[in-house]
């Protein structure tokens, strides 16, 4: 190391004396430095330390330091110094690179560089020219860690507006401020999270690299990270929504201080993001990943040694490349000329058209700023889609943005342009010149000169080839900054005219979607498919061994649930969710597994039809099963969505029944009846379990056609295969067990619990008796005397012993709560009707439940009230446009005006004149 000190030591007191301020030599020279002893981790400081002595010493100091070196350190500090030389003379420095030799012959200095040592420093020089010290190995980056810290940012700002953080900094480090907790958070706690894990993976990144480099024997190999520029636009959007955080949280205003407070935000979070991006934010490299690039690098590289056949193949090749990238980027230029203006020209027309002010616009961007922060805060938005889609203004604002952000992202291609042309002329120089040095070589060859004079041409031909190939890869980064910005541009330009397309109808706008999002992913879809077949084969290989042991496991936890709901057990609610849940998911990765198809003549299968059909089979079963099942949970768990779901996965089992083969040697007729019994069974079982109209007649015709099944099973019965065995079985015994009241009701619950049992035989009674008028048995419509005490006693009963929330579902509220508005006559039944109806919107908001309120709220005198839930009704259908004849909400508007006009009017008697709503 005593060579580099002495030699830095030289070469600073030499730029001293030549008074040179440019810099670029003595950089390269230290980066040289940096690849020759890059094992030595004291080489950085030696060098340090030599500037700091080099300035300070003189000519006698110099040649005092330079006596006491050995012979071995002199000659090695002598290439040192005659690397810095051609260096500066590179830069095209001549006056500093005379100077230089002028004070070196000045200090008297012994100089005995050999030509090998001299043909060592060049080789050095043309290395570092060709940046072949070291093979660099791009590994893809990855934002994968910014995405875990700006969603568990999002998450704490949540908690922290529902107060959770709060009592949670209380109640572990007694943090009595309402917002401290959560600045340590945002601080300190999840960056520390965050870079001990990134450091950590980052480690084990590295101890594989290394592995791997090791497993190919190379030295010279190392990691480069690379983020495409969709990274960087990801990581842009996260810095700007996560740096409002604060402000979302402790609701900063518009004054100075809150200005200043938010900058100063966006730069911590800003700097933190790229030191994260830049240092840990790349993806495990793999062999396969590596051993490509070397591969890519080899092809792209200009070989040490060229023979006069090989000089013209690079040279075509460089030329080649060179002509594609003019073209490109041309074509990238033309386009983004073209769209840029068009897109700007549309800006200037909607702004000059008077029909758009800067009020509109900065009304709604004021309306959607809210709407993100309102979503950030989980709060309810004042921007409906109404307003964001139908509304002309609003739509011609949308409009004026995205022209304005289409013209500069194709402005921001057309820039770029200035960089790329230097590059190509560059490019263009190397390759004439080695053009005109391949002419001499094979002029030379022709005249058979001397050999020395052949390689010196083909040397220089090599040189401007690498030097040309080194300014091309300069240009790929380039070529993708253009391709990113035209990308966007042209994605802009897409949803301009989709949003053109909703000043007809939001329907064409969604044609106009399919048709732009086909069109930027057309030419992607093979990529799409190759990796959803890679996910797919991946999932395949993983679960097939896990298969069979997931569904006995479900089972089995639903037998554990089926036991603890059975004695009446808390836990038991949460067991069948998890166990239904964990069925649904095994359905589901089923669909990976691969299954022997069963085809009558797979020779005869010329167009695979057969197969196909025996595949849409299974995965009809499978989908059916799970969504079957989730129905089953959600109706045992009284959730919404149970009946649509019951209704598709049933319709999906019995399209399965229908076109599945159950035998291929029992006569056809066998096959198809089989198929209606279990189709028939299946309608059975959710005509049961939906409570449609004539499903105790289809009950007893899906037993009889399941008898039947049963019997062509049996007599059939080697012929047959087993699943169809099993199914009829099963079936069966589902179809008698649902013939009793008692046991239907156990299996649609879960649960053989007899006193829930019995306690909802009595709800159905009760139920029956107050909706049942006195001419049929019950007491309904009872005003006064024993029945309206027997009455007001059954409300009292249902309204104690039920829990509404989790006994009955939304609909069945709201069907309690119609029933009573039609048949109740008292005012207090009426009340508990009114309750009915509230419970049924506190668990979800719809037209049905809605309309009954505010019917209910009518005839109860409540005409304020019911004016505002009979518009919210009406708020409903347009919000959601739904088809259908809702003419009794508008008679029910009417009716409140006409009341609310003659207050002194009683609001009686209107079960007779207002039609029903389609509870």
């Amino acid at each position: 190391m005593e060579a580099i000190s002495r030699s830095a030591e030289l070469i600073t007191f030499l730029r001293k004396e030549a008074k040179q301020s440019d810099r670029t030599a003595w950089v390269r020279w230290r980066e040289i430095n940096a690849y020759l002893f890059k094992h030595n981790h004291e080489l950085e400081n030696t060098i340090n330390r030599a500037v700091a002595r080099g300035r300070r010493s003189g000519s006698e100091d110099i040649q005092k330091c330079w006596s006491a070196l050995s012979l071995e350190e002199k000659q090695e500090a002598q290439k040192l110094i005659q690397l810095y030389l051609d260096l500066e003379r590179d830069t095209q420095d001549i006056v500093t690179f005379h100077r230089c030799e002028n004070s070196l012959k000045q200090l008297g200095i012994e100089w005995s560089l050999s030509s090998k040592d001299a043909a060592e420093v060049n080789t050095w020089l043309e290395k570092f020219k060709e940046n072949r010290f070291e093979q660099k190995v791009n590994i893809p980056g990855t934002i994968r860690i910014l995405l875990v810290d700006f969603l568990a940012r999002v998450l704490l700002l949540y908690l922290q507006k529902a107060g959770v953080l709060t009592d949670l900094g209380y109640t572990l480090l007694e943090i009595h401020s309402h917002e401290g907790f959560f600045v340590l958070c945002q601080l300190l706690i999840l960056p520390t999270i965050i870079l001990t894990w990134s450091i950590l993976r980052d480690k084990q990144i590295i101890k594989k690299a290394k592995a791997l480099f090791d497993d190919l024997g190379r030295t010279d190999l190392v990691l480069k990270v690379h983020h495409s520029p969709w990274n960087y636009l990801f990581v842009f959007l996260m810095v700007l929504m996560g740096s409002f955080t604060p402000k979302l949280a402790f609701e900063w205003g518009n004054d100075t201080a809150s200005q200043v407070a938010l900058m100063l935000s966006i730069g911590l979070y800003g700097a933190y993001s790229l030191l994260i991006l830049k240092h840990f934010s790349k993806r495990f490299p793999t062999g396969q990943m590596i051993a490509r690039q070397l591969e890519k690098v080899d092809l792209e590289v200009v070989k040490p040694e060229l023979s006069a056949e090989e000089n013209d193949e690079e040279i075509i090749e460089l030329g080649v490349n060179l002509r594609s990238s003019n073209e490109k980027m041309e074509a990238y230029v033309l386009e983004a000329a073209l769209f840029g203006a068009l897109a700007f020209s549309a800006f200037l027309q909607i702004i000059s058209s008077g029909s758009l002010g800067l009020e509109q616009i900065e009304t709604f961007t004021s309306m959607v700023a809210d709407s993100l922060t309102s979503f950030l805060r989980n709060e309810a938005s004042n921007l409906t889609l109404t307003d964001a889609l139908l509304h002309k203004p609003n739509l011609l604002a949308l409009m004026a943005y995205e022209t304005l952000f289409c013209s500069s992202f194709f402005l921001a291609v057309i820039a770029s342009r200035l960089r790329f042309n230097d590059l190509t002329d560059t490019i263009d120089r190397f390759l004439n010149l080695s053009r005109r040095y391949n002419e001499k070589e094979e002029q030379a060859i022709i005249a058979q000169l001397d050999n020395n004079k052949v390689n010196g041409f083909t040397k220089q031909i090599r040189r401007y080839l690498s030097l040309g190939n080194l300014s091309l890869e300069e240009t790929k980064p380039i070529m993708e900054y253009m391709r990113f910005f035209r990308t966007l541009g042209i994605s802009t330009f897409f949803l301009i005219v989709v949003t053109g397309g909703l000043f007809i109808s939001l329907n064409l706008s969604l044609v106009l979607l399919f048709i732009a999002v086909l069109s930027l992913m057309f030419f992607q879809l093979d990529t799409i498919k190759q990796r959803a077949k890679n996910l797919s084969t991946r999932i395949q290989e993983f679960y097939f061994f896990y298969n069979k042991k997931v569904h006995i496991l479900a089972w089995s936890a639903i037998g554990v649930a089926l036991i603890l709901r059975s004695i009446g057990s808390d836990f038991g609610a949460i067991v069948m969710v998890l166990s239904f849940s964990l069925l649904f998911l095994h359905y589901i990765l089923s669909l990976f597994v691969p299954e022997q198809t069963k085809l009558q003549s797979p020779n005869r299968d010329l167009f695979g039809s057969e197969r196909a059909m025996a595949l849409l089979s299974g995965i009809s079963l499978k989908v059916a099963l799970a969504i079957f099942f989730l129905g089953y949970m959600a109706k045992a768990a009284h959730w919404p969505g149970a009946s649509a779901a019951l209704v598709l996965g049933s319709f999906l089992m019995i399209f399965h029944f229908l076109v599945s083969r159950k035998s291929f040697k029992a006569p056809k007729w066998v096959n198809q009846l089989v198929s209606l019994a279990l189709a028939t069974g299946m309608l059975g079982i959710i005509f049961r379990l939906q409570h449609w109209p004539g499903n105790g007649l289809l009950r007893y015709l899906s037993l009889l056609a399941l008898t039947l099944a049963g019997i062509l099973i049996y007599r059939h019965r080697k012929l047959m295969f087993p699943a169809t065995r099993n199914a009829v079985i099963i079936m069966f015994a589902l179809g008698v067990l649902s013939q009793f009241k008692s046991t239907s009701f156990m299996l649609t619950n879960l649960s053989f619990n007899f006193k829930a049992y019995e306690k909802a035989v009595l709800f159905e009674d009760l139920l029956v008796r107050i909706s049942e008028p006195m001419s049929r048995g019950g007491y309904g419509d009872a005003t006064a005397g024993a029945s309206l005490d027997s009455l007001h006693s059954t409300i009292a009963t249902i309204d104690s012993i039920a829990d509404m929330d989790s006994t009955f579902s939304t609909e069945e509220l709201n069907l309690m709560a119609w029933n009573g508005f039609l048949i109740f006559k008292d005012s207090t039944a009426k009340e508990s009707a009114l309750k009915w109806a509230k419970q049924s919107i506190s668990k979800e908001v719809g037209y049905e439940n809605m309309d009954t309120y505010a019917h209910i709220l009518f005839a109860t005198g409540r005409l304020e009230e019911a004016k505002a839930a009979a518009e919210k009704c009406l708020e409903i259908i347009e919000q959601n446009a739904l088809d259908g004849d809702f003419s009794g909400t508008q008679v029910l508007l009417d009716s409140i005006h006409a009341a609310l006009t003659k207050r002194g009017m009683p609001p009686l008697g209107l079960t007779d004149t207002l039609p029903e709503p389609n509870p």
